[in-house]
C-alpha cells in the first residue's frame, strides 16, 4: 500500500511540473499577445484598423486566459484520477484557430496546416484538452528540431469516412524502435535531461477520454 502510496504522489509530483511547463507556455501567449495590444494603443491617435486589430488580441488574450484557467483543472483532474470532457462542436476552422491562439508563445514555429480533402462536419470534442494533446505533441517536436536549427511541422487533418485524422509531422529523425512501442507510458523520456517522462502519457488519457485513439 505504501509503495502504491509514494508512486502515486511521484507520478502527481511530476505531473505537476509537466501542468506547470504548460501554463508557463500559456503564460507566454498572454504575454505575447499584451505586448502587441500597448504597441498598438500607446499612440495619440488611432485608426479604426489599430483598434479593431487591439481587439482581435484582447480576445485572444481572453482565450488564452481560459487555457491557463483550464490547467489548474487539469491538475486537480490528474490528482483526482478522474478525467472531466466539456465537450462542445467546433467547425475545424474554429479549431484551428484556438490552436493557433495556445500557441501564440511559439512565433517562431514554421508549422503548416494542411487538408487533403474537404471536411464536411462539425467535430464534437473538448477543444482545449485536444488542443493541448496537439499542443504537446507540436512542443516535443520543436525541442528536438531545435537541436539541428531548422523546424518544420506539418498538422493535416483530413476526413477518412465517418472519422477526422489528425496528423503531426515533422522533419526530424525518426523515432527509434525501441522507443515506439513503450512511447505513451509513464516516465518514458528520451535524450530529455530535464523531461518528466509524462506528457505523452497525459495526452494519452486526454484522447482516451474521448474515445479516440493516439498512435505513433
Amino acid at each position: 500500500v505504501y509503495k502504491r502510496q509514494e508512486q502515486r504522489l511521484i507520478e502527481l509530483g511530476y505531473a505537476v511540473a509537466e501542468f506547470g511547463h504548460d501554463i508557463g507556455n500559456a503564460n507566454g501567449s498572454i504575454m505575447s499577445y499584451s505586448s502587441l495590444v500597448l504597441q498598438q494603443l500607446d499612440k495619440p491617435t488611432l485608426k479604426p484598423m489599430e483598434v479593431a486589430r487591439a481587439l482581435v488580441h484582447i480576445r485572444k488574450i481572453e482565450l488564452a486566459s481560459k487555457n491557463v484557467a483550464g490547467l489548474t483543472e487539469d491538475i486537480l483532474e490528474f490528482a483526482r484520477g478522474k478525467m472531466q470532457l466539456n465537450k462542445t462542436q467546433h467547425q475545424v476552422e474554429d479549431f484551428i484557430a484556438q490552436l493557433e491562439v495556445y500557441l501564440g508563445f511559439a512565433e517562431d514555429m514554421d508549422i503548416q496546416y494542411k487538408y487533403p480533402n474537404k471536411i464536411h462536419r462539425r467535430v464534437e470534442l473538448d477543444g482545449r484538452k485536444i488542443s493541448r494533446v496537439l499542443i504537446n505533441l507540436l512542443n516535443k517536436s520543436l525541442e528536438k528540431l531545435r537541436e539541428n536549427g531548422e523546424v518544420s511541422i506539418t498538422v493535416m487533418l483530413y476526413q477518412e469516412r465517418r472519422n477526422l485524422l489528425i496528423r503531426v509531422r515533422d522533419n526530424g529523425a525518426p523515432i527509434p524502435a525501441h522507443v515506439l512501442p513503450v512511447i505513451f507510458h509513464s516516465f518514458q523520456t528520451e535524450g530529455k535531461e530535464k523531461g518528466t517522462g509524462l506528457g505523452l502519457e497525459i495526452i494519452k488519457k486526454m484522447v482516451e477520454a474521448h474515445g479516440l485513439e493516439i498512435r505513433a
